[in-house]
């Protein structure tokens, strides 16, 4: 496993947005699992995505986004971790890119750049990135 995906939740409806842009990435599937910590402390309705095999949902029952994310990360099984939040999407081949720069610097830890935009899709703050 190379890279495991870690998404803290509290059951936004951007969730299914976040988990389709880690799915359209050009990875093997066999190369990434995505773990869902479900962090609302009500039953997530995630329809289709309960049954992927690439899928893992765990409950942290309102426990906090630090104990979410360690949660994932202490059943994660991939190389590399990715933490993403339930209002964020990886951009096409974010995924990639970040991994290339891990490998090609010999990285321990790569943080990505980002675009946050508004809800009408003005852009807040620009890209930064650091290795």
């Amino acid at each position: 496993m190379l890279c495991s995906i870690i998404i803290p939740t509290l059951s936004r409806h951007t969730l299914s947005q976040a988990i389709e842009s880690i799915l359209r990435q050009p990875i093997s599937a066999n190369e990434i699992e995505i773990i869902i910590v479900n962090d609302s402390g009500k039953q997530l309705d995630l329809g289709c995505y309960e049954s992927h095999p690439n899928i893992v949902i765990v409950n942290s029952n309102r426990s906090g986004l630090g104990h979410a994310c360690n949660t994932g990360a202490s059943i994660a099984r991939g190389e590399y971790l990715q933490f993403l939040h339930d209002d964020d999407y990886l951009l096409d081949n974010g995924l990639i890119a970040l991994l290339t720069a891990a490998f090609s610097g010999g990285c321990k830890w790569v943080i990505g750049s980002a675009i946050i935009v508004d809800d009408d899709g003005k852009i807040v703050r620009g890209r930064f990135q650091c290795c």
